[in-house]
């Protein structure tokens, strides 16, 4: 398997109760990440709440986990490459965290487009390729326009790929395969991917790597993706690495048995159309995103001390949040624990935590908790 590709967690950043970064449930994450035979890392990205960080913490979090993958490789020889999220909406300090992730020892960087800015195609061109050029390490755009970030237009990236050969190797694409130009159901995935052959770019050259969950086992069975930048390998590491590797292997009937047992977890990964009181007579229609349910399963499960989550984001386990959001994620990790996929989804949890997930999960759900 090439750098960069198969099953990559965007690792979560665990807050204790007073909202500074809770160092020791942070190690012991990465740490069965990487035990768990995770293929790649993303550090401080959405997922690990990147916007709210300081400098010095995003520092703390990118050097943890090159540690943590120095430490491996020492040992085994296994190389778990990091990928430290630098992007931000001004060039300057884009430019200032690439550099300094370099130096860190990160592998590659990621990218996201200009949010609130707005700019061009020609200006996401240029930011690119500025940011790029600002160190040796390998970029991979980030296309989310769901964050509220422009798309990046298929014929943008493979631009940026070819003015920048070999340093921008690809996308991590969460448009849900939509083209605003094209509305057709996986017409962005197709497009890419068919520009990078007409330019003389194979899948590993440009690489189209799923970031959304749900959408990873079509975009890499049937649009030639090559991994995932996951949310949910923060806590099933093992089953969405084998699932990838057996999709990179064409294996893809015993890939998508893996993928249905993740299908539960997948889609409370933003948990929707909820409603609740604002106040006694104000009442709003909402959704819970990434990353608040994945935190409080992790939370749930045991793996980190808190689901504390910092502003503007508000924890699932606050209690001004319906209790059924929180009943979603404790349903729908019961019933993966109660399929019969559980050892591989919970073994590995239980025996690096030394914890009994059955009894976590009933421990969740007394009344004295909701």
């Amino acid at each position: 398997m090439e750098r960069f590709e198969g099953a990559t967690t965007a690792i979560i950043t665990p807050m204790m109760e007073d909202g500074s970064v809770d160092s020791y449930s942070l190690d012991r994450l990465i740490g069965f990440n990487i035990k768990s035979g995770i293929h790649n890392l993303v550090a401080c990205g959405t997922t690990g709440q990147s916007p709210t960080l300081e400098h010095g913490e995003w520092e703390e979090v990118v050097k943890e986990c090159v540690n943590h993958s120095q430490e491996e490789e020492s040992e085994t020889g296994r190389k778990v490459p990091i990928i430290a999220g630098a992007g931000t909406n001004n060039f300057s300090k884009s430019k200032n965290l690439t550099q300094i992730a370099e130096r860190l020892g990160a592998d590659a960087t990621l990218h996201v487009t200009g949010y609130y800015n707005m700019p061009s195609q020609l200006g996401i061109l240029d930011y690119f390729s500025f940011c790029s050029a600002a160190s040796e390490l390998p970029l991979i755009m980030y296309d989310v326009p769901a964050r509220g970030h422009p798309t990046i237009q298929p014929e943008t990236r493979i631009a940026a790929a070819l003015l920048n050969h070999g340093k921008i190797i690809g996308v991590k694409d969460a448009t849900g395969g939509i083209n605003p130009g094209n509305e057709e159901t996986g017409g962005m995935w197709r497009e890419t991917m068919q520009l990078a052959r007409e330019n003389k770019l194979d899948k590993h050259q440009f690489k189209l790597i799923s970031g959304d969950d749900p959408k990873t086992y079509d975009i890499m069975a049937s649009y030639e993706g090559v991994g995932v930048i996951s949310v949910a390998s923060n806590i099933f590491p093992q089953a969405v690495s084998r699932m990838t590797e057996l999709l990179l292997e064409g294996k893809n009937d015993e890939a998508k048995s893996i993928d249905d047992a993740l299908a539960a977890f997948n889609n409370v990964l933003k948990v929707k159309d909820v409603e609740y009181n604002l106040t006694s007579k104000l009442r709003v229609r909402d959704s819970f995103s990434n990353p608040a349910p994945v935190q409080y399963a992790a939370y749930a499960l045991g793996m980190i001390q808190s689901d504390r989550l910092r502003n503007p984001l508000v924890a699932l386990s606050d209690r001004r949040v319906p209790s059924k959001v929180r009943m979603q994620i404790l349903n729908a990790l019961e019933v993966m624990y109660n399929s019969d996929m559980s050892e591989m989804l919970f073994r590995p949890i239980e025996e690096f935590y030394g914890v009994d997930v059955g009894a976590r999960l009933t421990l969740m759900r007394e009344p004295s908790r909701e």
